[in-house]
């Protein structure tokens, strides 16, 4: 509701906080009511209570103050310490509803307490905002507010009747409150969860919360029993105030009440502060102890997920700092490189994590686990204190949401961030192996953090690759990984995924440019591979064979490899299903892709993997089966190229083409830019039509389409080749001969002031027309000029690729093959070859139909 701004009080000399409300929710609420409503807070005076100082508006902007207290909220504390004492949980439930007492017994109402707005200061709870809430509702109401974004309350703190949007709202929704906030303090989560806030305000309208000791045996029966009446969905059913209330938190606060003195700590938390001293050296020693008794603790019986399979998410900052939230993704990356070297747990690849964490709210442990399919969390906090920065980090549970150990804080300054980070990374790993009771031997990591600096770029290159849908996009990623690289020449992993980046995109204008680049950042890494671990070697014979292109047998055994080196990375089991295709085995694709859950992490947001399994299916001969996966993913991912691609596939070899032609049309619809367009998109679907016997309406696509494009300006080098593909494969053969001479007169090949492979496409087809022609000479000529050519690996396959096609327009059947198969080199998806109208001519020779044939 409001932006926090620390200020200095002149005439006092002191600090305060200055609230200003949101622009739009100080216009709606207006300055009288507002004050109006205010001022009986700022009655109240109470040694738990934070007082309001004054208040009032400023060029329309309203505005309150209040104290500036130096210690932290109870937000801060539960962020880095999880579940609290029992003791101590109670003596801060017992400050804040003796607070609760003093306003209630003067009408005041807080409506929106949670531990944000619980301050901790030496041995106080104090609550604050007391009657903004109030102030904000009653002076706007509730319809009103939801149009203008602001939330009253908090989902996961409110009662059933805030949820419901009752109009009658009284001091026992407070109490419900405190009852999640008990809930929070003695089990680390909250009653309800859920992915949406509509999700969380229905569960507290009709679901049952789980009783407290299923997620903390410890906790006493006289305790629980407080807390649940707190949670009873019927107000009346509920502590009827806080006047109620407070005795019995003050005699569960003594010994004879059955709660451990303040003064001393139960067994869960001995454990955390002995696990806070202990060194690297003595640490890992400790750990083992400390953790195997932890890990004994009785698993909850909630959802099936595999506790080896471990979600790191990026730790949270708590300090706003910018540094902090570097650090934080840091610490995250190191941890899942460290434990994927260590192998003995499966490790969501850092990808799949950091999707996500950007899809599922930070610190929605069981969320987050659900979305990335891990039954054990790594999380964690930093927050940055003058020179210095503290990282905790939490491991959890996650079949129950129960917290089953917490290392550190790692305490260092925050200009040694790579000394910070690994000694961090050394005891989550031992604290993991004791955990999850698998061997870690004698194990240190083989690689250090890389800089603080080199890490900003890279997480800047992975946001962009996962953003990326065109060859600009994924050369601005590039470039990040580049710069991180430069950064900390020893950073293994950036120069791999700029490697990689950049052999993605090397083609078109920038090919050669892009592929030397890639070729620099792996050229160290190839002479010394000894610094890699087994999965970034992996993933380094990987990018290699993406630099050859079509070394598809070694591209496959480097994903393969990768898979097995990283068992929870979908991004490596995503890619051995593209080698799969490759290799022109679409039923192993197949069984490969519904491994993957396509609803949950990385998959979720992949419309890869529904092309791939629908390509795959085409390949088999299953058209049925990949209309209805098309569909499905564009029920995902809307009008899709890819996918209606697929779709317009699979229904005309199924023929039904009235339903082709309404997908034609939305193909027409797509934005220019998406379309590579009528060239590809509607000519492939033409090649599909002509292949499963439609000729005819075939012919329709193609001159429906070269109307449409004749229609478009037509004044680009871009827009005229895509006429002339088209008239191509009119068979418009004059039309198409002199456009493409015209092209190839105007965009003539000059790669030393001009961008790479320029006119070899008009080229090639003027060799093709040729042979169409029966001029073997010319076509033979241009085909050796083709050969001539020296571009970078992928535009040379695919010149070759056209050089079969003049070889096959000739009846030269065997030097085509010969040509297919140095394009090939292990099978390069065969599915396309059945429809492509320049290799007609081999559809009856055995060896063409043996090479298309699906091999597993």
């Amino acid at each position: 509701m409001a932006t926090v701004y620390l200020a200095e009080d002149r005439k006092h000399h002191r600090k305060v906080a200055v609230k200003v409300l949101r622009p739009e929710l100080a216009a709606t609420l207006g300055a009288d009511r507002f004050h109006r409503e205010i001022e009986i807070a700022a009655n109240l005076n109470h040694p738990h209570v934070l007082p309001l100082l004054d208040s009032g508006e400023a060029d329309t902007f309203l505005y309150y103050v209040m104290p500036f207290v130096e210690g932290e909220s109870l937000r801060d504390k539960l962020a880095h310490e999880g579940e609290l004492p029992i003791g101590e949980a109670v003596r801060i439930l017992r400050d804040v509803v003796d607070a609760l007492s003093e306003a209630h017994e003067k009408g005041v109402v807080h409506r929106d307490i949670k531990p944000d707005n619980v301050l901790l200061t030496k041995h106080h709870a104090l609550v604050t905002d007391f009657g903004v809430a109030k102030a904000v509702s009653e002076a706007t109401g509730a319809e009103k507010l939801t149009t203008e974004g602001v939330a009253l309350g908090t989902p996961a703190y409110m009662s059933p009747e805030q949820a419901a949007a009752d109009s009658h709202i009284d001091r026992r929704a407070d109490i419900y409150a405190v009852g999640v906030v008990a809930y929070e303090l003695l089990t680390g989560r909250t009653p309800f969860l859920g992915t949406t806030p509509q999700m969380i305000l229905s569960a507290h309208i009709t679901d049952t919360p789980e009783p407290v000791t299923k997620y903390r045996e410890s906790v006493p029966p006289a305790l629980e029993q407080l807390v649940m009446k707190c949670l009873e969905k019927k107000a009346a059913d509920r502590w009827q105030s806080a006047e109620e209330l407070l005795p019995q938190l003050e005699a569960l606060a003594t010994p004879s009440g059955g709660i451990t003195p303040t003064g001393t700590m139960p067994v869960d938390r001995v454990v955390k502060r002995r696990w806070m001293m202990v060194g690297s050296a003595v640490g890992v020693v400790a750990v083992f102890a400390l953790m195997a008794a932890i890990a004994a603790l009785p698993r909850g019986n909630g959802r099936a997920l595999d506790p080896n399979r471990v979600l790191v998410v990026p730790f949270t900052d708590q300090s706003g700092l910018r540094e902090a939230q570097a650090l934080g993704r840091m610490a995250q990356d190191y941890i899942i490189q460290i434990l994927t070297e260590a192998q003995f747990a499966e490790v969501v690849d850092p990808l799949t994590a950091l999707v996500v964490s950007q899809n599922v709210a930070a610190g929605d442990i069981l969320a987050l686990a659900d979305e990335a399919q891990a039954g054990t969390v790594v999380s964690g906090s930093c927050y940055a204190e003058g020179d210095s920065v503290h990282i905790q980090t939490r491991i959890t549970d996650a079949s129950n949401g129960r917290l089953l150990g917490t290392v550190g804080p790692i305490v260092g300054s925050l200009g040694a961030h790579s000394d910070l980070v690994a000694r961090l990374g050394r005891e989550v790993v031992a604290a993991l192996a004791a955990l999850l009771d698998q061997e870690l031997g004698s194990f240190e990591p083989g690689t250090q953090p890389a800089t603080y600096e080199a890490y900003e770029a890279y997480n800047e290159g992975l946001d962009a690759y996962l953003e990326a849908w065109d060859a600009e996009g994924y050369a601005e990623a590039a470039r990040h990984f580049e710069r991180a690289a430069a950064a900390d020449p020893t950073f293994s992993r950036a120069r791999l995924w700029g490697a990689q980046t950049y052999f993605l995109i090397a083609f078109g204008p920038d090919g050669w440019s892009r592929h030397a680049k890639g070729e620099s950042l792996i050229a160290r890494l190839v002479e010394t591979p000894g610094q890699l671990n087994r999965y970034e070697r992996c993933r380094l014979d990987f990018v290699i064979a993406l630099q050859r292109w079509n070394d598809v047998s070694a591209g496959y055994e480097a994903a393969r490899c990768m898979a097995e080196a990283a068992p929870g990375s979908d991004d490596a089991k995503r890619e051995v299903a593209n080698f799969a295709l490759y290799r022109n085995r679409p039923g192993e694709a197949i069984e490969l892709l519904r491994q993957l859950d396509p609803d949950r992490g990385l998959i979720k947001h992949s419309v890869y993997y529904w092309a791939y399994l629908s390509m795959a299916h085409h390949m088999v001969g299953d058209y049925e089966g990949e209309l209805e996966v098309a569909r499905e993913g564009l029920q995902r991912f809307l009008e899709n190229p890819d996918l209606l691609l697929a779709e317009a596939r699979a229904l005309a070899a199924l023929g039904r083409l009235g339903d082709v032609t309404a997908v034609v049309e939305t193909m027409r619809s797509l934005p220019s830019k998406v379309v590579g367009g009528s060239r590809f998109l509607l000519a492939s679907v033409a090649e599909e039509l002509r292949a499963h016997g439609h000729p005819d309406a075939a012919r329709e696509v193609i001159d429906e389409s070269i109307a449409w494009v004749q229609a478009r300006p037509q004044g680009t080098e871009e827009s005229r080749a895509e006429l002339a593909n088209l008239l191509y494969r009119a068979e418009r053969w004059a039309d198409a001969q002199r456009l493409y001479e015209q092209l190839a007169e105007e965009y003539p090949e000059t790669t030393a002031s001009r961008r790479c492979c320029a006119a070899a496409p008009y080229l090639a087809a003027l060799g093709k027309l040729a042979a169409r022609r029966g001029d073997r000479a010319e076509a033979s000529r241009i085909s050796e000029e083709l050969r001539s050519l020296r571009y970078p690996p992928r535009e040379t396959l695919r010149l070759t690729l056209e050089r079969a096609r003049i070889a096959a327009l000739l009846g030269d059947r065997e030097e085509a093959m010969t040509l297919i198969q140095l394009f090939d080199q292990g099978g390069m998806y065969q599915w396309w070859r059945h429809g492509d109208i320049d290799f007609e001519s081999l559809r009856d020779y055995p060896p063409f139909q043996e090479l298309i044939r699906p091999k597993g």
